[in-house]
This record gives C-alpha cells, sequence and structure tokens, in this order.
C-alpha cells in the first residue's frame, strides 16, 4: 500500500519516483519525510516502531490506502477492527459460551460505548477508552456468571 501511495503522490505533485523508494530509509529523500509525515496523521507516530500492530497498523493502512486511490478495504477495517479485537479479547477471557447466553456481540458493545461515551464509532475513541470500555464489559459478563452458579453446601 506504501508502495502504490508513494507512487500515486509522485504522479501528483510531478516528482521522480526515486529508485530506493518507497521506505527503504534513504536518509533526507522526499519519500521518508513524506511517510513520517503521512504516518503522523494516521497515527500520531512518526515511526512504525511506536505503533501497535492491530489499530495503528488499520489507521496506516487506510490513510496510506487513501492516497493511493485503492479501495476502501482497510478503511472497512478501521470501522471494524476494534470491535473484533474486542471480541477476540472476550472470548479468550470469557469464553464463547458466556458471550452468547449474555448476547455480548458488536451491538452490545456498540450500546456501551454509546452508553459511557456517547459514540457509536470505536475508531473515534482513543485506545484508552476501549481498554475501559472492554474492562467493563469483562466485569458485567463476570458478574452474571457469579450470579447463576449455586451456592456449595458446607458440611457441618
Amino acid at each position: 500500500m506504501l508502495s502504490a501511495a508513494w507512487k500515486a503522490q509522485c504522479r501528483r505533485e510531478g516528482l521522480p519516483l526515486s529508485p530506493r523508494c518507497p521506505r527503504r530509509k534513504c536518509a533526507g529523500c522526499p519519500c521518508c519525510s513524506w511517510y513520517e509525515e503521512h504516518l503522523f496523521r494516521a497515527t500520531g507516530e512518526t515511526s512504525t516502531a511506536d505503533c501497535n500492530a492491530g489499530r495503528d497498523y488499520d489507521f496506516a493502512m487506510a490513510h496510506f490506502e487513501i492516497l493511493a486511490g485503492a479501495g476502501i478495504k482497510w478503511q472497512l477495517k478501521v470501522h471494524s477492527g476494534d470491535l473484533t479485537r474486542m471480541l477476540h479479547e472476550l472470548r479468550a477471557d470469557l469464553g464463547e459460551p458466556a458471550l452468547r447466553e449474555h448476547r455480548v456481540d458488536e451491538a452490545y458493545l456498540l450500546t456501551t460505548m454509546q452508553n459511557g461515551y456517547g459514540t457509536r464509532e470505536p475508531w473515534k475513541l482513543d485506545r484508552e477508552a476501549l481498554i475501559i470500555v472492554l474492562g467493563e464489559v469483562k466485569r458485567h459478563v463476570r458478574r452474571l456468571l457469579k450470579r447463576q452458579k449455586p451456592e456449595i453446601d458446607q458440611p457441618f
């Protein structure tokens, strides 16, 4: 995606395409400064070393996809990626049966975000807010599961 975005940028600006670009860390070339600027616009970081492999990757790929004019695949992932990762974490921690039983799905997570943060658009929330939502959903489901367990009689 980066290569396609850089080529599109060169065509728009009338720049010659460097034989070492895109992004082979050729110090001082227009590609490197352009890349860092656009990575920062997408993720708030100038290096992928400071980005996470999930959310930041989706944001960066969607940004470069727009610049390349290469479709909407990554833009759609931005819209669904956070929910997918949250449900994966919930399944790993609580199990699929518990989620199914208590109807925890994408709609449930979106409603929780709406109630807590006034938005149903997870990509507009920062990472910390999503962690809070995830934690609250985990606590809620654990409480429900705990209530369902029968009390064990203690022998006298």
